[in-house]
Protein backbone atom coordinates (compact mmCIF):
# COMPACT_ATOMS: atom_id res chain seq x y z
CA UNK A 1 0.00 0.00 0.00
CA UNK A 2 1.25 3.42 -1.00
CA UNK A 3 1.81 5.85 1.71
CA UNK A 4 -0.34 8.84 1.45
CA UNK A 5 0.30 12.30 2.72
CA UNK A 6 -2.18 15.08 3.59
CA UNK A 7 -1.20 18.04 2.05
CA UNK A 8 -1.85 21.58 3.54
CA UNK A 9 -1.19 24.79 1.79
CA UNK A 10 -3.22 28.15 1.34
CA UNK A 11 -6.04 28.54 -1.77
CA UNK A 12 -4.28 31.27 -3.25
CA UNK A 13 -0.66 31.20 -4.65
CA UNK A 14 1.22 33.43 -6.58
CA UNK A 15 2.84 31.64 -9.87
CA UNK A 16 6.08 31.02 -8.26
CA UNK A 17 3.69 29.36 -4.89
CA UNK A 18 1.96 27.33 -7.56
CA UNK A 19 4.50 26.32 -9.17
CA UNK A 20 6.78 25.07 -5.41
CA UNK A 21 3.61 23.76 -4.59
CA UNK A 22 4.14 21.49 -7.67
CA UNK A 23 7.79 21.12 -7.14
CA UNK A 24 6.83 19.38 -3.75
CA UNK A 25 4.10 17.03 -4.78
CA UNK A 26 6.37 15.42 -7.82
CA UNK A 27 8.75 15.23 -4.98
CA UNK A 28 6.29 13.32 -2.31
CA UNK A 29 5.50 10.99 -5.16
CA UNK A 30 8.90 10.29 -6.24
CA UNK A 31 9.52 8.98 -2.96
CA UNK A 32 6.53 6.92 -3.16
CA UNK A 33 4.20 8.98 -1.41
CA UNK A 34 0.73 9.80 -2.37
CA UNK A 35 -0.44 13.41 -2.21
CA UNK A 36 -3.82 13.83 -0.49
CA UNK A 37 -4.79 17.51 -1.06
CA UNK A 38 -8.07 19.47 -0.70
CA UNK A 39 -8.84 21.87 -3.18
CA UNK A 40 -11.04 25.17 -1.27
CA UNK A 41 -14.00 23.82 -3.39
CA UNK A 42 -13.67 20.34 -1.90
CA UNK A 43 -13.94 21.37 1.85
CA UNK A 44 -16.90 20.64 3.46
CA UNK A 45 -18.75 23.57 5.19
CA UNK A 46 -18.35 22.22 8.44
CA UNK A 47 -14.93 20.63 7.90
CA UNK A 48 -13.91 18.86 10.62
CA UNK A 49 -15.50 15.52 10.25
CA UNK A 50 -13.66 15.72 6.43
CA UNK A 51 -10.04 16.37 7.90
CA UNK A 52 -10.22 14.29 10.60
CA UNK A 53 -11.11 11.35 8.55
CA UNK A 54 -8.42 12.54 6.10
CA UNK A 55 -5.62 13.48 8.07
CA UNK A 56 -6.59 10.65 10.32
CA UNK A 57 -5.98 8.18 7.67
CA UNK A 58 -2.89 9.86 6.03
CA UNK A 59 0.63 7.91 7.55
CA UNK A 60 2.31 11.91 7.00
CA UNK A 61 1.49 15.49 6.91
CA UNK A 62 3.18 18.06 4.57
CA UNK A 63 2.36 21.66 5.34
CA UNK A 64 3.19 24.03 2.89
CA UNK A 65 3.93 27.94 4.72
CA UNK A 66 3.80 29.94 1.64
CA UNK A 67 3.44 33.76 2.39
CA UNK A 68 -0.16 35.04 2.89
CA UNK A 69 -0.43 38.32 4.72
CA UNK A 70 2.32 40.87 4.93
CA UNK A 71 2.42 42.49 8.55
CA UNK A 72 4.12 46.21 8.10
CA UNK A 73 3.55 47.48 11.22
CA UNK A 74 1.93 46.71 14.72
CA UNK A 75 2.82 45.22 17.75
CA UNK A 76 2.47 41.41 19.47
CA UNK A 77 1.20 41.26 22.89
CA UNK A 78 0.43 44.95 23.30
CA UNK A 79 0.97 46.45 26.34
CA UNK A 80 2.75 43.17 28.10
CA UNK A 81 6.29 42.24 28.99
CA UNK A 82 6.15 40.41 25.69
CA UNK A 83 5.27 43.21 23.47
CA UNK A 84 7.10 43.02 20.25
CA UNK A 85 7.03 44.19 16.71
CA UNK A 86 4.79 41.24 14.73
CA UNK A 87 6.64 38.44 12.22
CA UNK A 88 6.67 40.50 9.13
CA UNK A 89 5.18 37.57 7.03
CA UNK A 90 2.44 35.29 8.07
CA UNK A 91 0.56 32.14 6.23
CA UNK A 92 -3.21 31.15 6.44
CA UNK A 93 -4.60 30.06 9.94
CA UNK A 94 -5.49 26.74 8.06
CA UNK A 95 -1.67 25.89 8.04
CA UNK A 96 -1.75 26.06 11.65
CA UNK A 97 -5.16 24.13 12.41
CA UNK A 98 -4.02 20.95 9.61
CA UNK A 99 -0.67 21.20 11.44
CA UNK A 100 -2.58 20.99 14.65
CA UNK A 101 -4.97 17.94 13.64
CA UNK A 102 -1.91 16.27 12.26
CA UNK A 103 -0.15 16.13 15.17
CA UNK A 104 -3.12 15.40 17.17
CA UNK A 105 -2.84 12.24 14.99
CA UNK A 106 -0.09 10.82 15.76
CA UNK A 107 1.91 11.16 12.36
CA UNK A 108 5.03 12.73 10.94
CA UNK A 109 4.60 16.40 10.17
CA UNK A 110 6.79 18.12 7.53
CA UNK A 111 6.41 22.12 7.57
CA UNK A 112 7.89 23.58 4.74
CA UNK A 113 7.98 27.37 5.14
CA UNK A 114 8.66 30.56 2.45
CA UNK A 115 11.36 33.28 4.04
CA UNK A 116 9.73 35.16 6.45
CA UNK A 117 7.26 32.83 7.59
CA UNK A 118 7.90 31.22 11.09
CA UNK A 119 5.32 31.13 13.41
CA UNK A 120 3.83 28.69 15.34
CA UNK A 121 4.64 25.16 13.42
CA UNK A 122 7.19 27.29 11.39
CA UNK A 123 8.92 28.12 14.29
CA UNK A 124 12.39 25.91 14.62
CA UNK A 125 12.33 26.23 18.28
CA UNK A 126 9.06 23.69 18.16
CA UNK A 127 10.36 21.12 15.79
CA UNK A 128 10.95 17.96 17.55
CA UNK A 129 9.05 14.71 18.17
CA UNK A 130 8.02 13.80 14.75
CA UNK A 131 7.64 17.36 13.85
CA UNK A 132 10.30 18.30 11.23
CA UNK A 133 11.26 21.56 9.41
CA UNK A 134 12.39 22.80 6.43
CA UNK A 135 13.00 26.52 5.51
CA UNK A 136 12.39 27.10 1.03
CA UNK A 137 15.32 28.28 -0.67
CA UNK A 138 15.43 30.79 -3.29
CA UNK A 139 14.33 28.50 -5.80
CA UNK A 140 11.00 27.39 -3.86
CA UNK A 141 12.94 23.90 -4.24
CA UNK A 142 12.63 20.95 -1.56
CA UNK A 143 15.77 20.16 0.31
CA UNK A 144 16.35 16.77 0.11
CA UNK A 145 18.49 15.65 3.20
CA UNK A 146 16.12 17.61 5.24
CA UNK A 147 12.90 15.29 4.58
CA UNK A 148 14.76 12.27 4.45
CA UNK A 149 14.19 12.35 7.97
CA UNK A 150 11.03 13.05 7.60
CA UNK A 151 10.01 10.46 4.83
CA UNK A 152 11.54 7.86 6.44
CA UNK A 153 9.27 8.67 9.71
CA UNK A 154 6.32 8.52 7.44
CA UNK A 155 7.61 4.94 5.43
CA UNK A 156 7.63 3.12 8.99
Amino acid sequence: MTPQVFVSRPAALSRGQAASCQNWLRALMALGFEPITLDRAEYDPVPWPQLRQTIGTANGALILGFRQLKVTEGEWRSQTDEAVPPAQWWTTPWNEIEAGMAIMASIPVLVAAEEGVGEGSFSSNVWGDDVYGVRLNADLEPTPASVAAWAERVQA
